[in-house]
């Protein structure tokens, strides 16, 4: 109760926070894998910004929110979590990549340079994240 009454106050402007509170909805959810069901929140705080105005009209637990480069943060996890070679040729791990006909020299892309989002491939290219979304 406690937690969910700061967040009142912090999104009705009784307390001074860091963002503006009128922009910026948001949604908290809290769960845990040791309760009997790990898909039930034991707590959740939704706010619905009051300056959006041309959006949704209400937010809860099914909303859905655009997650920008946060999602890389997961992708870096996992890659170094594998204990691969950061400095090993993609090709190495995926070698059906290895091909004359690509627009992409993949044999010089290593996977330090697709943890650092550098490693110069096109943003369109729908091959690669076709294999990716096939690997993992």
């Amino acid at each position: 109760q406690n937690l969910t009454n700061l967040f009142n106050q912090a999104t009705s402007g009784q307390l001074q926070v860091r963002w503006a509170v009128p922009h910026v909805s948001f949604s908290i959810v809290i769960v845990s894998l040791d309760t009997p069901n790990a898909q039930t929140p034991l707590w959740e705080y939704h706010h619905l910004a009051t300056a959006n105005v041309n959006g949704t009209k209400s937010v809860d637990g099914d909303s859905q929110y655009l997650i920008g480069s946060i999602s890389k943060l997961f992708t870096d996890l996992l890659l170094l979590r594998t204990g691969l070679r950061l400095d090993d040729p993609v090709t190495k791990y995926l070698p059906e990549l290895e091909s004359e006909n690509s627009p992409v020299r993949w044999e010089n892309i290593t996977l330090e340079s697709l943890g650092n989002h550098l490693s110069g491939i096109p943003a369109t290219c729908e091959f690669f994240i076709v294999v990716l979304g096939g690997l993992f």
